[in-house]
C-alpha cells in the first residue's frame, strides 16, 4: 500500500510527458474523466514508429471503450489488429504458474498448481488471477476455490454484457447457454435441443 500511494503521489506532480517535441498535459487528480480516444486518434494520424496495445478480457469491453462502430467516434474507421489468446495447455499452465511463482520467490506447490491447472481449464486471466491472489495470500486448494468463485461473478457479469447488446435475441440466447450447460455442446445437438 504505501508503494502505491507513493507511486500515485508521484503521478500527481507530474503535469506533462514531453517526447522528441510533442507534449502531452496531464490531469492525474481526475483520471475517471480523462477522454483517451481523441489522444490514441493523434498518436494514430501522427506519431510514426509507435504502437499502442490495449488489452481487455470481457466480452464487448473494448469495442464500447474504442467505439470503433460508432461513426462519432475518433477511431472510427482506423485500421487496427486484434490478438485472441486461446487456452493454455496443461504444461504451458504448469509452466506459466512455476515461473511466476519462481520469479515471487514462492516455491510452487506442484499438487496444488496442477489441481489449479485441471479446474481452471487453462483461462489464461483466470490463470493470473490464481497467481496473483496467491501471492497475496497463499498456494492453497482454497485459493484456487477463491479464484473460481471470482470468475464465475465475472462469467455471469461478461454474459450480461453480452446479451445487453442483444436484447432483441436475449431469450434465444438464454436458451442456447441453458442447452450448451446440459452438454448439447455442437451446433445440430443444441438445435435439436431448442426445437
Amino acid at each position: 500500500m504505501g508503494f502505491q500511494r507513493g507511486l500515485l503521489e508521484l503521478l500527481r506532480g507530474i503535469r506533462g510527458v514531453a517526447v522528441a517535441g510533442f507534449y502531452i498535459k496531464l490531469n492525474i487528480s481526475k483520471p475517471k474523466g480523462i477522454n483517451l480516444l481523441p489522444i490514441i486518434a493523434y498518436a494514430y494520424d501522427n506519431l510514426r514508429n509507435t504502437s499502442i496495445v490495449l488489452s481487455a478480457s470481457k466480452i464487448g469491453l473494448m469495442y464500447r471503450f474504442l467505439r470503433i462502430h460508432d461513426p462519432n467516434s475518433p477511431l472510427y474507421g482506423r485500421v487496427r489488429y486484434e490478438v485472441h489468446l486461446k487456452n493454455l495447455g496443461k504444461e504451458k499452465s504448469i509452466e506459466f504458474l512455476t515461473k511466476g511463482f519462481e520469479q515471487l520467490g514462492i516455491k510452487p506447490q506442484m499438487d496444488v498448481i496442477e489441481e489449479a491447472v485441471n479446474r481452471l481449464n487453462g483461462v489464461i486471466g483466470w490463470i493470473t488471477y490464481f497467481g496473483i491472489l496467491s501471492s497475496e495470500h497463499c498456494l492453497t486448494r482454497e485459493t484456487i476455490d477463491l479464484t473460481l468463485e471470482e470468475e464465475s461473478r465475472l462469467a455471469l457479469e461478461e454474459v450480461n454484457n453480452f446479451l445487453k447488446l442483444r436484447e432483441q435475441a436475449r431469450k434465444r440466447y438464454i436458451n442456447i447457454f441453458h442447452s450448451i450447460a446440459l452438454r448439447y455442446n455442437s451446433w445440430v445437438k443444441s438445435r435439436k435441443y431448442l426445437k
